[in-house]
């Protein structure tokens, strides 16, 4: 006997919209964790789409390939990816991120609303916080659950990096929006314990979930060195301090051009910078009025050929400003330096600074302290024995 439909749809696994407006082929923290989750949940036998917006971060224009279209479906691998129209833009401008925001969250819930059926669970990605009530709206129209996932604490992480007056209209309307969206959530994420902890002390009715970034190990691998890649770059034959990743408010690197000064004495000690974002222009001014050779920026690479970059790596370094909120700060780019199997350098306090050192996986010095850590490299540099343990047990940590 065939069973009931209701018997069918009690049992079966659940269908999972993710909202995110940063997504592949984009890279960076959110779009590699949640590409990561819908992989492992479509393999687990979850019905998962995707709603996001046309690629442009973090150059703040849209991707090829996508240029001109307001609406765009397509498969990456097994998961449907449905794609909106943004306003991009790279300006520092508050009105025009605004615009940014509010486009990609008010097509999301258009095209949603009309092109996606039989939803039972809406997973939206906080920041932007503005995203939030267009992603309840769309949840509430498909009669799904509505999970919360928050990567960063908006707006206090403005406010701490001094983006925003605490005081100020606009920030208390952030802060009832936040409270808002904690309140009408049926269940709510984070990727760090501190993120955890302050959610739970002022939201403690709603579940609460720990959901910590990692690395996908089959990616990031040890890898042989290519001395044709190393050529290449301009990094053969250097002792390469290696950063990956966003350059944004909250990495703090301003104390890794100011270490390269101290170090530039040390003319086999490179630092390779690569990736872009809202500060990268100031560092490479900052960079060139001290006219230091021994700092190199590229631009953001294919994640797929990281791990090759990573390689040449003999350090991979990790900096946060000196801000209290940080020390709740898991950063996503240490793991994927353990995954490959190289010592961090971790500049900053908190969770991120313990796993380094209950690992042995690193040196941690304090935030915004280049003397230290400009000491710190030339001590790795001149111990290439605890440089390897160091890189042995990065990998095992992050197996573990």
């Amino acid at each position: 006997m065939f069973k009931s439909k209701k018997h069918f749809i009690k049992h079966r696994k659940p269908s999972l919209l993710i909202v995110s407006q940063y997504y592949p082929p984009e890279t960076g923290a959110s779009q590699n964790r949640l590409r990561c989750l819908a992989q492992h949940l479509s393999e687990q036998g979850y019905k998962v789409s995707v709603l996001t917006a046309m690629p442009n971060y973090p150059i703040g224009k849209i991707f090829p390939g996508y240029r001109n279209r307001i609406f765009c479906q397509e498969y990456m691998g097994m998961i449907r990816v449905f794609r909106t129209w943004v306003y991009a833009t790279k300006s520092k401008s508050i009105i025009k991120r605004m615009l940014n925001y509010l486009s990609f969250a008010s097509t999301a819930l258009f095209f949603g609303f009309f092109f996606i059926r039989d939803i039972d669970l809406l997973f939206w990605e906080s920041p932007p916080l503005f995203l939030g009530p267009f992603a309840r709206v769309l949840a509430w129209s498909k009669h799904a659950k509505c999970i919360m996932n928050v990567a960063d604490l908006w707006p206090e992480t403005a406010i701490a990096l001094g983006l925003v007056s605490k005081d100020s209209k606009a920030t208390r309307l952030a802060e009832r929006l936040e409270m808002w969206l904690y309140r009408h959530s049926d269940a709510i994420t984070g990727q760090t314990q501190g993120i955890i902890d302050y959610i739970a002390h002022r939201v403690p009715s709603i579940p609460i979930h720990l959901f910590p970034n990692g690395v996908d190990l089959e990616l990031f691998k040890p890898l042989e060195p290519d001395p044709l890649l190393a050529q290449k770059l301009g990094l053969a034959n250097k002792f390469v301090v290696g950063y990956g990743g966003l350059m944004g408010y909250v990495s703090g690197l301003e104390q890794a051009i100011d270490a390269a000064e101290q170090l530039k004495d040390q003319k086999d000690i490179v630092f390779a910078m690569f990736g872009d974002g809202p500060v990268k222009d100031s560092l490479i001014e900052k960079s060139r009025k001290k006219n230091l050779s021994n700092v190199r920026f590229f631009p953001t690479q294919e994640v797929t050929l990281m791990p090759k970059i990573m390689s040449l790596w003999d350090i991979g370094l990790v900096t946060l400003a000196d801000r209290p909120l940080f020390s709740g700060v898991r950063p996503s780019k240490m793991f994927a330096i353990m995954g490959v199997g190289k010592p961090i350098v971790y500049c900053g306090r908190g969770e991120g600074a313990a796993i380094v050192e209950k690992n042995a996986c690193g040196v941690v010095v304090p935030p915004e302290r280049p003397d230290l850590l400009a000491k710190a490299i030339r001590s790795l540099y001149e111990d290439r024995s605890k440089l390897n343990k160091m890189g042995i047990n990065a990998l095992r940590a992050a197996r573990e």
